[in-house]
């Protein structure tokens, strides 16, 4: 699974999914676990999905370096985990690493460096 099936997992979207429930999915959730911070997460979150995000949420992401887009980013995907596994257990399986591009296994180090998992 890529990052991208992951989320869509969770969200129970796949790539036939109407882009508009997926984002009414994401927003949905993101809020359930986030609070008043779903409103950041869901730009960062939005783009590792692939959904067209609506113009404020672009503006969001194009005003920031993309240092920073990338950290959030690394952030708010530790964060969901964090919250995620606090609802139940949580078993991230990721085959066929050798496949994976750059950026998504930059965010698996993270992962593993900052939450110490």
């Amino acid at each position: 699974y890529s990052i991208r099936e992951l989320l869509g997992e969770w969200l129970c979207v796949s790539s036939e999914t109407p882009e508009a429930r997926t984002r009414l999915e994401l927003k949905a959730e993101l809020a359930r676990l986030f609070g008043a911070e779903a409103e950041h997460a869901y730009p960062f979150i939005g783009s590792l999905l692939g959904i067209k995000l609506e113009p404020d949420a672009v503006s969001l992401v194009r005003e920031t370096s993309r240092e920073s887009v990338q950290r959030q980013t690394f952030e708010y995907v530790a964060e969901l985990c964090c919250h995620l596994s606090r609802e139940q257990p949580l078993c991230l399986v990721f085959d066929d690493l050798h496949w994976a591009d750059d950026s998504t296994l930059e965010l698996l180090q993270e992962l593993l460096a900052t939450r110490g998992w």
